[in-house]
């Protein structure tokens, strides 16, 4: 599934910092044996092609069944991001950024990805109401200066012909918009989740009032 990602209308300027969102929920169990090997994939991405994982992706977003080329032994089964090169590089596990957040059935998982084109680097955050992650500043894959044609939400079943092996989620709520988004979690607008939202919290919890 894609969209036409630099869509003349609403007027963003898409050689500025402009914010991706969207809701994803994965609707099988990635526990079984049919999603248990590095070609067993989901990816969100921005390309300029009609493949997710192919060089013209700035922005990445993966999860894998299996370690390998996308994905380390202990990132298996969670969301990661990619921390490209910028070089056009081949795909390369060392430099994955994991959340630590376990992808399950059921679970709608929400994503914040703010794209700077400037200096070819994005910031992503997902979180599922509980736990929240949020990546340092992370480089794109792509060596163009320019975002990719595509927002992609793209899947890869493993080599099991079985019609079980099938990928499943569903998508919502996507957003491309330009300007100041709230992160979710992000008590002091700077855009990431870290420690200083936690003290904010700290500072006002049980308040009913603003302060």
């Amino acid at each position: 599934f894609c969209r036409d990602y630099k869509a003349s209308a609403g007027g963003i300027d898409w050689t500025k910092e402009h914010t991706v969102q969207f809701s994803i929920r994965i609707d099988e169990d990635l526990t079984t044996s049919y999603f248990s090997t590095v070609n067993d994939r989901y990816h969100i991405s921005n390309v300029n092609n009609t493949r997710n994982t192919d060089t013209t992706a700035s922005w990445m977003v993966t999860v894998c069944g299996g370690a390998g080329t996308y994905a380390g032994a202990d990132d298996v089964g969670e969301w990661i991001f990619y921390d490209g090169n910028r070089d056009n590089g081949a795909m390369d596990a060392a430099r994955t950024v994991s959340s630590n957040i376990v992808v399950e059935k059921g679970t709608v998982y929400e994503f914040t990805i703010i794209v700077d084109p400037e200096t070819r680097s994005y910031v992503g955050t997902v979180t599922d109401g509980t736990h929240t992650f949020t990546t340092g500043t992370l480089g794109w894959r792509r060596s163009s200066t320019e975002i990719g044609d595509y927002l992609m939400f793209d899947t890869r079943g493993g080599d099991n012909p079985s019609m079980t092996d099938v990928r499943q989620y569903s998508i919502d709520s996507i957003l491309i918009s330009q300007g100041t988004v709230p992160v979710p979690g992000d008590a002091s607008g700077d855009g990431k989740v870290d420690g200083k939202d936690a003290e904010l919290l700290a500072q006002h919890w049980g308040a009913t009032t603003r302060a």
